[in-house]
């Protein structure tokens, strides 16, 4: 048996320290974080025309620019470029360009561009040269392209190019620097039971009423937009035909993000898809987390969102039926201008809802929501009651209900009425910034289509006469595209109005 010293005692007093630290370190990871890169200027768009790989290139350029400005931005020419770049890929005869002789546009085209032809180093040129031209018809114009170019004193060299094809490694390379991200688009779609052939949701416009995949049963078939309301990627049902393919620019991720498939984790990119009735976008603040829903709609109010729509009337614990006649006193709310013009303003929320679609409603009639609920089917699907009022016979009132409807329908037939989205919306200057959840990613990969997603990253250095006062240039132009950031001067409460009094 052996005797128990002192030095046995420290020796096993230290093992047993050397567990704990050990087991300490192994279980110390770092919380979930999330992250943006430093000083975004807005958004631009690229209207009608699919010019996205433009902007996520041209993005590239500026952010790299900026680098070396203090406190300012600098705007590129996203219109001649696309010009030049594809004039560089018909001087090599297309070839590596996704290009056919008969369609020569500038509607197609890649990131790695700006790498392969080597011409385009001397050829950007500042925004104010000519102006971006959002339909396609315009496409070949820029006026003064060709004079500026003999004098151009923007000149960069690309020393390198890294691609991506990870989450992880696209989360560790946007640490670096803006990525731009080339996605497969993929239609997804909302498979929803119906009972009979009959079933208003077939009424939507793309649906399809027909066998469930899984059963005999009757089951609807509809198509989903790429982007919520709300300003997010999503496919939620299946990933089926593919149908193109879109780019976009990552800046950052937050991998505490809760996405509309109730996981976690999102990039948040810059998107040069234009807000529409159905496509929202958020700030790059409110994605990465920094201030609360009610503060964003300040900014970003996405007047288009069911989810973002208020109620005047007193609220129901759920749908009270279909077509139910009911009667509310809206006198003191719905109906009182001055109290709806206030509650409007102060919340930045729609009260009052038209009928565009005979289908659906009656566009006669003035609309009130009465009660939202998600659906117990699935996240993505909503049922909203709305309370129908005779402009003419106020008390003339009943309810109608639309079942378990997917959020990004109900636009197609009902939307907030012209007056109140006049006194919602906002400066969008920090808009245009969507979260494109890692779930989506996946589903993509799981369509099995090749290069279902990849990330380009260019290393570019600035030549020192491409800034204002270093060379025998002229240089009015690059300033007149130089520009001060917005002031973005954040909440000090969690109000949209909190004031903080002070003595």
């Amino acid at each position: 048996m052996e005797t128990v010293t002192t030095d046995i005692i420290r020796n096993g007093t230290q093992q047993v320290v050397n567990v704990i630290n050990q087991h300490t370190s192994s279980h110390s990871k770092p919380i979930k974080s999330s992250f943006v890169l430093s000083n975004l200027p807005p958004v631009k768009f690229q209207g009608k025309r699919s010019t996205c790989w433009v902007f996520s290139t041209i993005f590239q350029l500026e952010y790299a620019y900026n680098k070396d400005l203090s406190n300012k931005y600098i705007s590129l020419n996203e219109q001649a470029y696309a010009i030049d770049a594809v004039e560089a890929c018909k001087a090599d005869d297309y070839k590596g360009c996704p290009k056919k002789r008969f369609d020569y546009s500038t509607n197609t085209g890649y990131p790695q561009f700006l790498w392969r032809y080597s011409s385009l180093s001397n050829k950007v040129l500042p925004e104010s040269i000519c102006e971006y031209q959002t339909n396609k018809d315009n496409e070949w114009k820029c006026d003064g392209k060709e004079q500026a170019q003999k004098t151009n004193a923007l000149k960069f060299d690309v020393k390198s190019i890294a691609t991506f094809r990870t989450i992880e490694e696209l989360k560790e390379a946007v640490k670096q620097g803006p990525v731009s991200l080339v996605l497969v688009l993929v239609q997804g779609q909302y498979i929803i039971q119906v009972d009979n052939k009959d079933n208003i949701l077939g009424k939507i416009p793309g649906a399809e009423i027909k066998e469930c995949p899984e059963n005999s049963n009757l089951c609807v078939y509809i198509p989903s937009e790429r982007i919520t309301n709300d300003g997010e990627y999503i496919i939620p049902e299946r990933a089926n035909n593919r149908y193109g393919y879109h780019v976009v620019t990552i800046v950052g991720y937050n991998d505490n993000y809760i996405t509309k498939d109730n996981t976690c984790g999102a990039f948040i990119i810059r998107d040069s898809t234009d807000d529409t009735l159905v496509y929202g976008s958020h700030s790059y603040q409110y994605l990465k987390g920094e201030h609360s829903e009610w503060d964003e709609r300040t900014l970003c109010a996405n007047v288009y969102n069911p989810l973002g729509w208020d109620s005047c009337v007193y609220m129901n614990p759920g749908p009270t039926g279909d077509s139910k006649v009911v009667k509310y006193d809206l006198k003191a709310t719905c109906l009182n201008e001055k109290y709806i013009k206030e509650n409007v303003l102060n919340t930045r929320k729609p009260t009052e809802f038209k009928c565009i679609n005979s289908d659906f409603c009656d566009t006669t009639k003035r609309y009130f929501i009465s009660s939202t609920s998600r659906s117990q089917h699935s996240s993505y699907l909503f049922t909203i009651t709305f309370l129908e009022v005779n402009p003419n016979n106020t008390d003339e009132q009943k309810e109608i209900t639309f079942t378990d409807f997917p959020l990004d329908s109900y636009n197609k037939f009902i939307q907030p009425i012209d007056s109140q989205i006049e006194l919602i919306q906002t400066n969008t200057t920090f808009c245009g910034y969507r979260s494109l959840p890692y779930i989506v990613l996946d589903k993509i990969s799981m369509a099995k289509t090749q290069d279902s997603y990849y990330g380009v990253q260019f290393n570019i250095e600035w030549d020192k006469q491409s800034y204002p006062n270093n060379g025998e240039f002229d240089y009015s132009q690059i300033l007149k595209s130089i520009h001060e950031f917005p002031e973005y001067k954040g909440f000090l409460g969690p109000e949209p109005y909190q004031v903080r009094y002070e003595d």
